[in-house]
């Protein structure tokens, strides 16, 4: 008997003693749908979207940023419902059950996955900090405000602000006379 593997107590494989909370019976398609509506991989997926969204919207050229975006999410919400847990026994009891039986693989799963995208910036910014201090000329003639043909603007007026080094010397030479 002392040597007897301990049976689960209930379908879902855990014992009486290793659960903090009861397990409700196994939900429906309908509500696990709902819950991962209401979970962390979700949630990444929409913040993903929204970035690539915003990007295209601004016609800024894709990136990785949409990437680096859904992992911080997922790392950040996985973390969440694992820390929340106890809470969110009695309000939502599907993401409460998932956090209790999988609470380590989450915590596992969201710092992979906030190391994931800090490796990802970190490899960019690797990759782009060299080509921006190099002084590698930047094609700006498919840029649609680009015009090759149009003049250079006017200097500016004389004692008006310029960016030039004089402009932050003091006043003109005979300014005071």
């Amino acid at each position: 008997m002392a040597n007897e593997p301990t049976r689960p107590s209930t379908p879902d494989g855990t014992t009486a003693e290793y659960r903090s909370q009861a397990t409700p019976p196994d939900p429906g398609t309908l509500r696990q749908l709902a819950a991962f509506a209401a979970g962390a991989p979700f949630t990444a997926l929409v913040a993903a979207v929204e970035v690539t969204v915003v990007t295209v919207a601004l016609g800024v050229p894709l990136s990785t940023a949409p990437v680096a975006v859904g992992l911080v999410a997922f790392a950040v919400y996985a973390a969440d419902h694992v820390a929340d847990a106890e809470g969110d026994a009695g309000s939502t009891p599907l993401r409460a059950r998932i956090a209790f039986r999988y609470g380590d693989q989450l915590t596992v799963a969201a710092a992979v996955s906030y190391g994931l995208a800090v490796a990802l910036a970190w490899a960019v910014a690797v990759v782009a900090a060299p080509l921006a201090f190099a002084g590698v000329p930047v094609d700006r003639s498919e840029t649609p405000d680009a015009d090759p043909e149009a003049e250079p603007p006017d200097p500016p007026l004389h004692g008006s602000p310029s960016t030039d080094e004089s402009a932050s010397l003091g006043p003109p030479p005979n300014a005071g006379r």
